[in-house]
């Protein structure tokens, strides 16, 4: 419970897995107070053969909040039983449509070496600019004062979407 998942990259992950995705949400259980507010924010999710969001559907959640976050596939970008989430200021995008620099692929092993993901981030001209949701009314709690590469945020009126605050 109360959990912050926060300016993560996740590139093809769950190729493996049938019925996973990036984000894979499940608790094993009914009972949807067991798995419940989730602060899902300003990530990179990228996933050429399974969904972005995969919701077990033997499993109950509540209050999960998907917000600022840039998901980029093809197919289906959401799966399963979804029926305790809100997604707020989240961009959706096919692989060809993105504003993202790319490529959206890596062979990065060595953590740090997390700093070369340029990759991920919005192009320069990008009309998300400034057009992110502001995490503190939204969710009620201070958000990061740093985006995945250390700048500080917000640098504009608002945040970004994504793993890059722009200046």
């Amino acid at each position: 419970m109360n959990n912050v998942i926060r300016y993560c990259v996740s590139i093809n992950d769950a190729n493996t897995t049938e019925g996973s995705g990036s984000f894979f949400i499940w608790n094993g259980s009914d009972v949807s107070k067991q798995l419940a507010n989730c602060y899902i924010y300003n990530n990179v999710a990228v996933n050429s053969s399974a969904p972005v969001i995969s919701f077990e559907t033997a499993s109950e959640h509540e209050n999960f909040f998907f917000c600022n976050n840039i998901f980029v596939g093809t197919g289906h970008l959401v799966s399963g039983k979804n029926c305790g989430s809100q997604f707020t200021a989240n961009v959706w995008w096919s692989p060809g449509d993105s504003q993202l620099y790319g490529p959206l692929v890596t062979d990065i092993t060595d953590p740090y070496k997390l700093n070369e993901l340029k990759g991920f981030i919005l192009k320069p001209g990008s009309s998300l600019r400034n057009h992110g949701s502001e995490i503190k009314p939204a969710f009620g709690f201070d958000p990061a004062t740093k985006d995945f590469f250390g700048n500080p945020v917000p640098q504009g009126s608002v945040r970004e979407p994504g793993i890059f605050e722009m200046d």
